[in-house]
């Protein structure tokens, strides 16, 4: 828990500027107008991912998240949440992040890509990927934190929870809940 009075201070002060972030570009259509591409499709759990590829820098900067989160890669979908993304060698996370120790990173090894867009997770084969146009792709050097500020979309498993619950499994085209 962070109990530090002015580390406590500084952690509101930045996510209160990720808010800002996701609230510039509440939808798909912003996002894109923007210069963000779409990197993945809706995934349950972690939304569709769109990246600026200029802020694929290695730094974490609160205000230039590597990617944004969207309930769904329609031009209507509305922004869910942020990730940030750091490459980093080796086994051990990276430290650099929000003020104190509860932001995580996580990596996506194996997943299935398709003309630079990531169309299945780390789970299916490399035959299951090659059937659908894709090849396994490493990610052993990427670290990314997904990070839940937006009003209504909070995570119920914590702001830095590598997933959230309320972006569930749906039929392709179905209704978002």
């Amino acid at each position: 828990a962070l109990t530090d009075p002015a580390q406590c201070e500084r952690l509101a002060s930045e996510l209160e500027e990720a808010r800002r972030v996701a609230a510039a570009h509440p939808t798909v259509a912003d996002a894109e107008a923007a210069g963000w591409e779409k990197v993945t499709d809706y995934l349950p759990g972690i939304g569709a991912h769109y990246l600026r590829p200029e802020y694929m820098d290695g730094e974490f900067v609160v205000g230039e998240p590597e990617m944004l989160l969207y309930d769904d890669h329609t031009p209507e979908a509305p922004i869910v949440g942020l990730s940030y993304f750091l490459l980093s060698e080796g086994e051990t996370e990276p430290t650099d992040g929000f003020t104190g120790e509860n932001d995580h990173y996580h990596r996506h090894t194996g997943l299935c890509i398709r003309d630079g867009v990531v169309v299945a997770g780390s789970n299916v084969t490399e035959a299951e990927c090659a059937a659908v146009g894709g090849q396994k792709g490493d990610g052993t050097g990427g670290w990314m934190s997904h990070v839940w500020v937006v009003p209504g979309c909070e995570s119920d498993w914590g702001v830095f929870s590598g997933a959230n619950a309320a972006l569930t499994v749906r039929m392709q085209g179905g209704a978002r809940p």
